[in-house]
Protein backbone atom coordinates (compact mmCIF):
# COMPACT_ATOMS: atom_id res chain seq x y z
CA UNK A 1 0.00 0.00 0.00
CA UNK A 2 1.51 3.34 -0.76
CA UNK A 3 2.04 5.96 1.73
CA UNK A 4 -0.36 8.07 0.36
CA UNK A 5 -3.17 5.84 0.53
CA UNK A 6 -2.36 4.72 3.97
CA UNK A 7 -2.55 8.40 5.33
CA UNK A 8 -6.28 8.50 3.36
CA UNK A 9 -7.15 5.35 5.59
CA UNK A 10 -6.12 6.60 9.06
CA UNK A 11 -7.52 9.93 8.40
CA UNK A 12 -10.94 8.07 7.36
CA UNK A 13 -10.53 5.73 10.13
CA UNK A 14 -9.72 8.48 12.36
CA UNK A 15 -13.04 10.51 11.09
CA UNK A 16 -15.15 7.24 11.43
CA UNK A 17 -14.37 7.21 15.11
CA UNK A 18 -14.79 10.63 16.13
CA UNK A 19 -18.29 10.08 13.84
CA UNK A 20 -18.88 7.25 16.77
CA UNK A 21 -17.84 9.41 19.67
CA UNK A 22 -20.89 11.94 18.67
CA UNK A 23 -22.96 8.93 18.29
CA UNK A 24 -22.46 7.63 21.76
CA UNK A 25 -22.90 10.95 23.05
CA UNK A 26 -26.13 11.22 21.16
CA UNK A 27 -26.96 7.61 22.15
CA UNK A 28 -30.53 7.47 23.11
CA UNK A 29 -33.10 7.69 20.91
CA UNK A 30 -36.64 9.26 21.75
CA UNK A 31 -39.85 8.51 19.99
CA UNK A 32 -42.79 10.78 20.05
CA UNK A 33 -45.30 8.31 18.56
CA UNK A 34 -48.07 11.03 18.30
CA UNK A 35 -45.97 13.29 15.95
CA UNK A 36 -44.73 10.22 13.87
CA UNK A 37 -41.00 11.60 14.77
CA UNK A 38 -37.67 10.56 16.15
CA UNK A 39 -34.62 12.07 17.62
CA UNK A 40 -31.70 11.07 19.42
CA UNK A 41 -30.90 12.56 23.00
CA UNK A 42 -27.47 12.53 25.30
CA UNK A 43 -28.22 10.02 27.64
CA UNK A 44 -27.83 12.31 30.64
CA UNK A 45 -30.89 14.39 29.70
CA UNK A 46 -33.60 13.94 31.25
CA UNK A 47 -37.50 12.72 29.57
CA UNK A 48 -40.60 14.28 31.14
CA UNK A 49 -44.34 13.90 30.45
CA UNK A 50 -47.16 15.86 31.41
CA UNK A 51 -50.36 13.93 32.49
CA UNK A 52 -52.28 17.29 31.49
CA UNK A 53 -50.36 17.11 28.42
CA UNK A 54 -49.92 13.77 27.01
CA UNK A 55 -48.39 14.76 23.48
CA UNK A 56 -46.20 17.06 24.83
CA UNK A 57 -42.68 15.21 25.21
CA UNK A 58 -40.03 17.34 27.10
CA UNK A 59 -36.11 16.64 27.61
CA UNK A 60 -33.80 18.68 30.15
CA UNK A 61 -29.83 18.58 30.62
CA UNK A 62 -28.21 17.23 33.41
CA UNK A 63 -28.26 20.59 34.75
CA UNK A 64 -31.56 21.44 33.85
CA UNK A 65 -30.21 24.80 31.81
CA UNK A 66 -31.80 23.71 28.63
CA UNK A 67 -35.13 22.73 27.52
CA UNK A 68 -36.69 20.52 24.52
CA UNK A 69 -39.79 20.33 24.38
CA UNK A 70 -41.56 18.36 21.21
CA UNK A 71 -45.55 18.64 20.33
CA UNK A 72 -48.00 17.72 17.38
CA UNK A 73 -49.73 20.67 16.31
CA UNK A 74 -53.48 21.13 15.49
CA UNK A 75 -52.34 22.56 12.08
CA UNK A 76 -53.18 20.74 8.55
CA UNK A 77 -49.67 22.13 7.07
CA UNK A 78 -46.38 23.28 7.59
CA UNK A 79 -47.30 26.76 6.74
CA UNK A 80 -50.88 27.27 8.93
CA UNK A 81 -48.11 25.69 11.81
CA UNK A 82 -45.93 28.60 11.02
CA UNK A 83 -49.31 30.82 10.72
CA UNK A 84 -50.07 30.02 14.24
CA UNK A 85 -46.85 29.60 16.24
CA UNK A 86 -47.09 32.77 18.18
CA UNK A 87 -50.70 32.26 19.43
CA UNK A 88 -49.21 28.46 20.12
CA UNK A 89 -45.88 29.44 21.98
CA UNK A 90 -47.78 33.08 23.29
CA UNK A 91 -49.58 30.63 25.93
CA UNK A 92 -46.04 29.70 27.20
CA UNK A 93 -43.76 32.58 27.21
CA UNK A 94 -44.95 36.53 28.01
CA UNK A 95 -42.96 39.33 25.84
CA UNK A 96 -42.52 36.91 23.19
CA UNK A 97 -40.28 37.99 19.92
CA UNK A 98 -40.08 36.06 16.97
CA UNK A 99 -37.24 36.95 14.35
CA UNK A 100 -38.77 37.67 11.27
CA UNK A 101 -36.52 35.55 8.84
CA UNK A 102 -37.50 31.68 8.89
CA UNK A 103 -35.41 29.51 7.28
CA UNK A 104 -36.28 26.83 5.06
CA UNK A 105 -34.60 23.24 6.38
CA UNK A 106 -34.70 19.67 5.62
CA UNK A 107 -33.65 17.00 8.11
CA UNK A 108 -33.60 13.53 6.96
CA UNK A 109 -35.76 14.28 4.22
CA UNK A 110 -38.42 15.88 6.45
CA UNK A 111 -39.00 19.48 5.28
CA UNK A 112 -39.90 22.05 8.01
CA UNK A 113 -38.61 25.75 9.06
CA UNK A 114 -36.65 27.36 11.69
CA UNK A 115 -36.66 30.37 13.46
CA UNK A 116 -35.65 32.04 16.54
CA UNK A 117 -37.29 33.76 19.29
CA UNK A 118 -37.01 35.62 23.51
CA UNK A 119 -39.72 35.33 25.40
CA UNK A 120 -40.21 35.44 29.19
CA UNK A 121 -41.35 32.85 31.33
CA UNK A 122 -41.66 33.05 35.26
CA UNK A 123 -39.58 36.60 35.24
CA UNK A 124 -36.52 34.81 33.71
CA UNK A 125 -35.80 36.19 30.31
CA UNK A 126 -35.68 33.30 27.69
CA UNK A 127 -34.08 32.61 24.08
CA UNK A 128 -35.24 29.88 22.17
CA UNK A 129 -34.65 28.05 18.97
CA UNK A 130 -38.16 26.89 17.33
CA UNK A 131 -37.76 24.37 14.61
CA UNK A 132 -41.45 22.82 13.38
CA UNK A 133 -41.51 20.03 10.81
CA UNK A 134 -43.70 18.40 8.59
CA UNK A 135 -44.47 14.95 9.87
CA UNK A 136 -48.20 13.03 10.18
CA UNK A 137 -48.64 16.42 11.55
CA UNK A 138 -46.26 19.23 11.71
CA UNK A 139 -44.52 18.89 14.92
CA UNK A 140 -43.13 21.67 16.77
CA UNK A 141 -39.33 21.28 18.74
CA UNK A 142 -38.71 24.19 21.12
CA UNK A 143 -35.54 24.70 22.38
CA UNK A 144 -35.09 27.58 25.42
CA UNK A 145 -33.13 28.51 28.22
CA UNK A 146 -31.07 31.87 29.87
CA UNK A 147 -29.01 33.48 26.62
CA UNK A 148 -26.11 31.99 28.78
CA UNK A 149 -27.00 28.54 28.85
CA UNK A 150 -28.56 28.74 24.99
CA UNK A 151 -24.73 29.33 23.90
CA UNK A 152 -23.20 27.04 26.38
CA UNK A 153 -25.67 24.67 24.81
CA UNK A 154 -25.83 25.37 21.05
CA UNK A 155 -23.74 22.74 19.14
CA UNK A 156 -25.69 20.21 21.56
CA UNK A 157 -29.02 21.30 20.33
CA UNK A 158 -27.79 21.53 17.07
CA UNK A 159 -26.46 17.99 16.98
CA UNK A 160 -29.79 16.60 18.24
CA UNK A 161 -31.92 18.92 15.82
CA UNK A 162 -29.68 17.06 12.91
CA UNK A 163 -31.26 14.00 14.20
CA UNK A 164 -34.77 14.51 13.69
CA UNK A 165 -36.40 11.99 11.72
CA UNK A 166 -39.97 9.97 10.73
CA UNK A 167 -40.51 7.67 13.34
CA UNK A 168 -39.69 3.81 12.07
CA UNK A 169 -42.80 1.95 11.47
CA UNK A 170 -43.62 -0.57 14.25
Amino acid sequence: MTERKLIVLRRSTTLLLLLLAVTAVCARTLTHKGAGLAIDVPDTWETKTDEDKPDLLTVCAPDNEIVLQIWPTEAEDLDAALEGIKEELGEQFEELELGEEVKEVEINGLKGAVLHGEGVSDGVKLKMLVAVMEADKPVIFLGFGTPENAEKHNEELGKMTGTIRKAPAE
